[in-house]
């Protein structure tokens, strides 16, 4: 029995102290050099978001184009377009909504602004262009009356 225990116990000691034998060197890389460079996948696929270092001061800015609220199981949406606030009502509150909203230059050098909402893949988009406000839909045809927000160019 005596030799049972101690045999089993070299065993054991053999195997812990092969498997701590590392045969290819401390410097063993097993990917090659350069293998990630120039590749599209890295780095830019974890850009900003969650993966931005300053993700959670960014928490408080929020949707600044828009402010989405339910009042009287109505949701409101309220905007500023063309400097002016503007309020749309949807029936219900099981919604899908989203907004995006930018400026830019056109090549006339004239200052766009362009704001776009989607109810429930309904789509409507604002463009301001000189004080002029044109409205239309995610194809690009007029909407007549203005959209949800009834907005008309002054």
């Amino acid at each position: 029995m005596r030799y049972a225990t101690v045999l089993s116990l070299a065993l054991l000691l053999f195997t812990y102290v092969n498997a701590q034998k590392d045969p290819l060197g401390n410097n063993f890389n097993p990917i090659s050099p350069g293998t990630f460079q120039g590749n599209s996948i890295w780095p830019g696929t974890f850009r900003g978001g969650v993966f931005d270092s300053n993700w959670r001061n960014q928490l408080g800015i929020g949707n600044h184009n828009a402010t989405v609220t339910i009042e009287d199981g109505q949701t409101v949406v309220m905007v500023t377009i063309n400097g002016e606030n503007y309020t749309a009502t949807f029936p219900g509150t099981n919604l899908s909504i989203s907004t995006t909203s930018g400026t830019y230059n056109n090549p006339n050098g004239q200052v766009v602004d362009v704001f776009t909402i989607t109810v429930n893949n309904q789509t409507y988009v604002y463009t301001t262009i000189d004080g002029k406000t044109t409205v239309t839909n995610g194809s690009g045809q007029v909407v007549s009356g203005g959209g949800p927000f009834h907005v008309t160019s002054r």
